[in-house]
């Protein structure tokens, strides 16, 4: 993500129904940046803003705009925007 801690976009989308992670399945609830992240060059910081999304047989057109509405809400929220009136 552009900015703003990767937990942070997780809870806001999670409020709007999307299940979105932080890191793959296979490190779920171990600390520090992702070992893949890192081996592909990218700093612990840009690490932190990475959300990982994923999708099945059923994901449709629609499910990905509405993830797109959301990331665009929570984006402006983030920055201190309207929609849910939360900043930093």
């Amino acid at each position: 993500m552009p900015f703003a801690d990767n937990m942070r976009w997780v809870a806001r989308l999670d409020k709007r129904g999307f299940q979105v992670s932080t890191g793959s399945a296979c490190a779920t609830g171990k600390d520090g940046p992702s070992h893949v992240l890192a081996a592909m060059g990218y700093t612990p910081e840009e690490a932190r803003r990475a959300v990982r999304v994923s999708a099945g047989w059923e994901t449709t057109e629609a499910d990905w705009q509405a993830l797109a509405a959301a990331l665009g809400e929570v984006a402006t929220e983030l920055r201190g925007g309207t929609p849910g009136v939360v900043t930093a």
